[in-house]
């Protein structure tokens, strides 16, 4: 017998599958996942199951739209500067020329829209098969260790730890926010710096999201200077950490002011926020945040 719809559950957690999610997928479609507490506060989770649901075929597309909303996250991510640069274009011909920067401004843009995205998947779920496969924890291209190896770090310059109420600063001096695998972290920990990256504007401080099993705002470091790769300095050769095409016109280290780098004793938790790229906050927001929605 042919099933459609199914819940998988220990007793007290849920999800939701369904096969009908694309047409062009093989296996199951994971449309939304929770537990008996969030089925308390929100009944309506079930009402995909319903008659009425499955007939009209309002469940069928819901059932689409992990993959449909996974497509335009990594359509985003891939192409978030081109994007961007056409999304100026427009504005600079329906407003001339005004104070602000319209690259930076459209970049900001495309990111929100990515995190609206990511948001929306949060409910609907996420493909289980490799074709869809884009966790809450992608990164952008800006993530030295993409597609890399593990390799230990031959140095490390962590000054010591930090709490967020004592780094000294103007309450609006600008903290550029950059996601890191856990693998991402030797870069750091052996150069003092970040990269390979590109950046819109000035700011004093930058500050590490580690994804995976952490999710946290785990580092944090006061910007020296800006360089090019080739100045930067590094313990390895670009190419240890990075493929050569990782390292494109534009992209630069940001290098930490020497013992500038510390490890939070408050580490900022995830919760519904989190950067897929560079993201900025301020330092009065970064020294009061609770979780990384106070900051994003």
């Amino acid at each position: 017998m042919s099933v459609d719809w199914g819940v998988l559950t220990n007793g007290k957690d849920f999800e939701i599958l369904s096969v009908t999610g694309d047409d062009s997928q093989n296996g199951e479609t994971s449309i939304a996942t929770f537990d008996l507490d969030e089925m308390a506060k929100n009944p309506d989770i079930l009402e995909i199951l319903t008659k009425d649901a499955i007939q009209s075929g309002r469940a069928d597309d819901i059932a689409r739209q992990p993959t449909q909303t996974s497509r335009a996250i990594r359509r985003l991510s891939d192409r978030e500067e081109s994007i961007a640069g056409r999304l100026a274009e427009v504005l600079r011909d329906e407003l001339g020329e005004i104070p602000l920067d319209f690259e930076e401004q459209s970049l900001d843009y495309v990111h929100d829209l990515q995190h609206a995205l990511h948001e929306r998947r949060e409910f609907i779920g996420k493909s289980t098969t490799d074709d869809d496969d884009t966790s809450s924890d992608d990164i952008s291209e800006d993530d030295p260790d993409t597609g890399e190896v593990n390799i230990e770090p031959v140095d490390n310059n962590v000054a010591g730890t930090i709490r967020r109420t004592d780094i000294e600063g103007d309450q609006e001096a600008q903290v550029a926010v950059f996601p890191t695998r856990e693998s991402g972290l030797t870069f750091i920990l052996e150069n003092n710096a970040w990269g390979f990256v590109r950046v819109g504007r000035d700011f004093d401080y930058v500050a590490m999201y580690v994804t995976q099993n952490a999710r946290e705002v785990q580092y944090v470091a006061k910007v020296r200077d800006i360089v090019v790769p080739e100045d930067a300095e590094l313990t390895r050769e670009p190419t240890e950490y990075v493929d050569r095409s990782k390292i494109a016109d534009n992209k630069m280290v940001v290098r930490f002011e020497p013992g500038g780098l510390y490890e939070l004793e408050d580490p900022i938790h995830y919760e519904i926020k989190y950067p897929q790229s560079l993201r900025y906050t301020t330092l009065g927001e970064f020294r009061t945040a609770e979780t990384t929605d106070d900051i994003f």
